[in-house]
């Protein structure tokens, strides 16, 4: 499952594009994107069904790079199984 959308640095105020990978148990196969405009999220906290709670994200800005922690909202995300 892709897991796609959108978020602000919390420290530059800079938008940010992100992207989540998550292999769940009926998606055995699955080619990993590569984005060239998104960030590649990290996974910081589950749900009780392994889906993402919490993620972290990198600020990819030339002088910033700070650690975003946001949680995921499931209603303004796209998912792609």
């Amino acid at each position: 499952m892709l897991i796609e959308g959108e978020t602000t640095c919390q420290a530059c105020k800079h938008d940010l594009m992100w992207y989540y990978f998550y292999q769940d148990e009926a998606n055995k196969v699955f080619i990993k994107p590569n984005f060239r405009n998104k960030e590649c999220a990290t996974l910081v906290l589950a749900n009780e069904d392994k889906t993402p709670k919490e993620l972290k994200v990198h600020c990819h800005k030339h002088d910033c790079g700070y650690p975003n922690f946001f949680d995921v909202d499931y209603t303004k995300v796209k998912i792609t199984k």
